[in-house]
């Protein structure tokens, strides 16, 4: 057995190859559906399970193991056959016996033309086939006007395109073959086309079950009925039709009885069909004057080999007397006859396999002996037919029928199993697209990008990182869980579904965001509102579907903290976890499941303790560095099919990475191009250049401002020096940008296109336009000097802010810090006012004001209420700012103070007198803080 393996940094993940289908199973007794390759299983208990073997058969009927396809077409081409098209043979002039036929009289004429008929259907005697070794059959005589069988078996298979898995030349000549024999035996067979388990159910019910009031008004209406057809035509055929019915209706009480031993091990669709064949066979027979009952050349020596065995032992009249005592119960006789017949059968002709077939038309006979008369037909129904095709009933290319047989069995394959068949997937088909609508299996299957199908960044980087979890997860079914942490459009998603699609698994992703922070409960039932229930729903789901299955929760960071509590058994040792599917209480266990359950985020979040020491944390952006190169391609590898005439490079990887290696290096002369020269024309190779310089010029700038973008998430907002970074540089930008670049672009046009870009998604922000929109052009060095004084009094403004909303600071240091920026703004305006030539605004500045005539005019008129605003602001400050001043002025004198005294101090230790050992004499001095 072929397994496929994914290498995932040291572990190989076994690669599902198993389709993810929809299909029927039987759940003790019950219809149920099943999704390969899962342990989902749904018991539909509004359905009725049809259990009968018609049900069960292959799904076209011309694959049963008990019907040739030569078979079936011909029974279907039979009915359909004009008038005239197997006529009875006819004599011309153009026969040798013409001279001969002339001179008898008319009557030996038609007693000639109906032996040569019978003649011509004698079964056909064996021949040696020297080339094949074995003995075969002659085909018999073709009947003169039977030429254009062929034709109508190949009309039929042209007007019914359903009908296929016919091999011509070789099912369609075995068909006519067939349809020969058929018109001998519709000839003379007559009511013996009912099978004899359908006669004898008839004379049973007409023999023990009819009324005799009920069989005498039967037999006189339809005979009556039968004697004046040709008097009120088609409504004479009518009313026997509804007698016919009443018949089968009455027939299939009898049958319907569970008590009924001759038919107990029938099912209902068999015991529906004996009915309805009983009813016709029983119609016609009535039709006829007076009453018999057809009976077999095969059922006739059984009967009578049956009496001869007894007689032969001396047992017929002990047992004719055992017959007797049962009179009052003829279901007992047919069982006690049923008994003797089958040890006689056994013992006498064991290797005869037809003659159970012809069982019940024999227990009949036997039961009705006295009272009732059988008219036998002698009519040959055993042929041997050479045929050209294979099947398990055809031996040495000779297929053995029993005329009888066939034309039950095929009428009941026509008339009952196709139907049944047809029905039954009619009605599966509904419901397996009813579940399919419902479960929306589709969302399910991980299609990722084209582009992500060859991102070397995922294969060769990331998925070494993942290796060691998801080996834990998949193949050991151990607890855990895996958390990835990134900004948005970083690829999270991206990567899980490209993951999944390479495991062969399905991916469930559940959406944090549609989470409210009311969901307590696994329940979706008790969900807040709709997409919360949704969710919930996909979630049970995918702890249904339990094997080969990726629990993506996306969006994680948004997810409230109380549910974080319902997924603790799902990391847990036990990994079983209680849900809900169905409105039913389910209890999942997960060990030893290939189970997978993965978080995705751009930021970590308050989980519990229990949660976060059972999850493996991978940060996606800190794996960058180590693999640069690689991330960058990324970004022209994702971007390279949004190109048509780039994306055949998708599939050639040597192609692409020589092309990439020549254009960073800007070595594109026709020495180093011509490893790949040959391979394009000359005017289509300078395009893929082109464009692939863009795609380079253009991810150079979208990783730099996604790099930026990383350097202020990871920021606090209490050391920030500058307003966030919101603009992104992701794979979507990157997209966005590809789908503009043209072939005949320059480097100056892609860069204005990248920058209208930015320009465009920085007015599109909530907030923070200018300020993100400045930071852009700083970080592309594209400031003009206006926009860089600005951008310099934003971020002084910004750092003011910080300090004044810092709660933790006091008062004092937060006063300090703002004096310093103070300072920083006042060296600023000093540098600016120091070299003039460095803002090109200011020295218009100047000479604006020196050229220009000031007219001032003084208007002695103090506003209204300025007094009582300035008497607040005086008291505001006052109250506010003064006390702060007294306080700093308070402590820089006492620092000045203690300066003093402790200078005081070291030079009174630097004064002290000392002893004849050199010891320090102790001198004790009062030291004074006043001031």
């Amino acid at each position: 057995m072929n397994t496929e393996f994914l290498q995932l940094g040291s572990h190989r993940l076994t690669v599902n190859t198993q389709p993810f289908e929809l299909t029927w199973v039987l759940d003790h007794g019950k219809a149920a559906l099943s999704l390969t390759g899962t342990d989902y299983t749904e018991v539909l208990t509004e359905v009725t399970w049809d259990t009968s073997p018609e049900s069960e058969l292959p799904l076209t009927a011309i694959e049963s193991p008990t019907v040739y396809r030569g078979e079936y077409l011909a029974a279907l081409v039979w009915p359909m056959l004009p008038a005239g098209v197997l006529a009875p043979p006819e004599f011309t002039t153009n026969s040798p016996l013409w001279p001969i036929i002339t001179l008898m009289p008319l009557t030996l004429r038609k007693v000639w033309r109906h032996l040569s008929k019978l003649i011509s259907y004698l079964p056909i005697p064996r021949t040696s086939d020297t080339n094949q070794g074995v003995s075969s059959v002659a085909l018999p005589s073709p009947i003169p006007n039977a030429s254009n069988l062929l034709e109508q078996v190949h009309h039929y298979l042209a007007t019914h395109p359903a009908e296929t898995g016919y091999e011509y030349g070789i099912h369609d000549i075995d068909a006519v073959t067939i349809l020969e024999k058929l018109w001998y035996f519709e000839a003379h067979a007559s009511r013996l086309r009912f099978g004899p388990l359908p006669r004898a159910v008839a004379q049973l019910f007409w023999v023990f079950s009819a009324d005799p009031a009920a069989r005498k008004l039967w037999e006189n209406t339809i005979r009556g009925l039968s004697q004046l057809s040709s008097l009120v035509g088609t409504a004479g055929t009518t009313c026997l039709q509804q007698l016919g019915t009443g018949l089968q209706q009455a027939i299939h009480c009898l049958v319907a009885e569970p008590s009924l031993i001759p038919l107990q091990h029938l099912s209902t669709i068999d015991k529906t069909w004996v009915a309805q064949r009983a009813g016709e066979y029983l119609l016609e027979e009535l039709q006829d004057a007076p009453l018999t009952f057809t009976m077999s050349t095969a059922a006739k020596q059984l009967v009578d080999g049956f009496w001869q065995d007894l007689e032969e032992r001396d047992k017929r009249l002990e047992f004719e007397a055992e017959l007797k005592t049962l009179t009052a119960a003829w279901s007992s006789q047919w069982l006690l006859i049923h008994t003797a017949l089958t040890n006689y059968v056994n013992n006498a002709m064991p290797f005869d396999s037809t003659i159970n077939y012809y069982l019940p038309e024999a227990i009949v006979i036997i039961l009705t002996t006295s009272g009732w008369l059988h008219q036998l037909n002698s009519t040959n129904l055993q042929v041997n037919l050479s045929v050209l095709g294979q099947h398990p009933r055809i031996k040495n290319h000779i297929l053995s029928l029993q005329l009888d047989e066939f034309s039950e069995r095929l009428q009941y394959l026509i008339t009952v199993t196709v139907p049944t068949q047809k029905s039954a997937r009619d009605l599966r088909t509904q419901l397996l697209e009813a579940a399919q609508q419902r479960l929306q299996l589709t969302q399910y299957q991980p299609t990722p990008s084209p582009s992500w199908v060859t991102h070397r960044w995922l294969t060769q980087v990331l998925f070494n990182r993942l290796g060691d979890n998801l080996a834990q997860q998949l193949e050991q079914g151990n607890h855990g869980a895996l958390l990835l942490l990134a900004p948005s459009g970083f690829g999270k998603t991206s990567l899980v579904e490209f993951l999944a699609f390479r495991l062969g698994v399905l991916l469930v992703r559940i959406d944090g965001t549609a989470l409210s922070t009311t969901v307590t409960s696994l329940d979706p039932a008790a969900a807040p509102h709709a997409l919360a229930r949704l969710e919930l729903e996909k979630l049970n789901f995918a702890l249904t579907l339990g094997n080969n299955v990726i629990l993506l929760l996306d969006n994680c960071h948004y997810c409230p903290t109380e549910w974080w509590q319902l997924l603790i058994p799902l990391v847990a040792p036990s990994r079983r976890i209680q849900g809900v599917w169905q409105g039913q209480t389910r209890h999942y266990d997960l060990r030893g499941k290939r189970f997978a359950l993965i978080l995705a985020g751009t930021h970590t979040v308050a989980f519990p303790p229990s949660l976060i020491n059972r999850l493996d944390i991978c940060l996606m952006a800190l794996v960058v560095p180590e693999h640069e190169e690689w991330f960058r391609l990324s970004y022209v590898e994702t971007a390279i099919p949004r190109q048509p005439l780039l994306a055949p490079l998708i599939g050639r990887e040597n192609d692409l990475d020589e092309l990439l290696r020549l254009v960073r290096a800007k070595d594109l002369s026709p020495e180093a191009l011509a490893t790949v020269t040959a391979k394009y024309p000359a005017e289509e190779l300078s395009d893929i250049i082109n464009l692939l310089k863009q795609l380079w010029q253009v991810q150079t700038i979208v990783f730099k401002i996604h790099q930026h973008y990383l350097t202020s998430l990871i920021q606090t907002d209490r050391w920030r020096t500058q307003p966030p970074f919101q603009l992104l540089g992701n794979y979507q930008t990157m997209n966005k940008l590809a789908d503009k670049l043209t072939a005949t672009m320059t480097e100056v046009e892609v860069e204005q296109l990248v920058m209208e870009h930015y320009f465009e998604q920085a007015h599109a922000l909530p907030s923070g336009n200018e300020e993100n929109w400045l930071q852009c052009l700083a970080l592309m060095d594209k400031l003009s000097p206006a926009q860089a004084t600005r951008w310099q009094l934003i971020q002084h403004a910004f750092t003011a802010t910080v300090i004044s909303d810092d709660p933790t600071l006091d008062p004092v240091s937060r006063l300090v810090k703002q004096l310093q920026g103070l300072g920083e703004q006042l060296q600023y305006i000093q540098t600016t006012l120091a070299h003039p030539e460095a803002s090109s605004p200011l020295p218009k500045l100047v000479e604006a004001l020196a050229n220009s005539q000031l007219a001032v005019t003084v208007v002695n008129q103090l506003p209204t209420n300025l007094e009582e605003s300035l008497r607040i602001l005086l008291d505001m400050v006052d109250k506010t700012l003064l006390p702060i001043v007294q306080d700093y002025e308070r402590k820089s004198k006492l620092d000045l103070i203690i300066f003093e005294r402790i200078k005081e101090m070291s030079e009174i230790l630097k004064d002290l007198p000392k002893d004849s050992s050199g010891k320090v004499q102790k001198t004790y001095k009062p030291l004074s803080f006043k001031d």
